[in-house]
């Protein structure tokens, strides 16, 4: 969400269907720094939390395979 052109960390990911898709979400992009290689997931987005004006997204993301 950076509007000064900084670059953030992001990471690239294939859906079932082919699909490519980019995500910087820091939950996200911290948990696939993890793995050493392309690894299968799945990421379910639970919700949101956190004080009205600071909400952030939760997730379950699980190693598949």
């Amino acid at each position: 969400e950076s509007t000064t052109g900084e670059m953030v960390d992001a990471v690239q990911l294939v859906t079932e269907d082919g699909t490519r898709c980019i995500n910087a979400d820091a939950v996200v992009v911290s948990t696939c720094k993890q793995f050493k290689k392309a690894t299968p997931l799945a990421i379910q987005c639970t919700g949101e939390a956190g004080p009205k004006g600071r909400k952030y997204k939760t997730f379950k993301i699980y190693e598949l395979g």
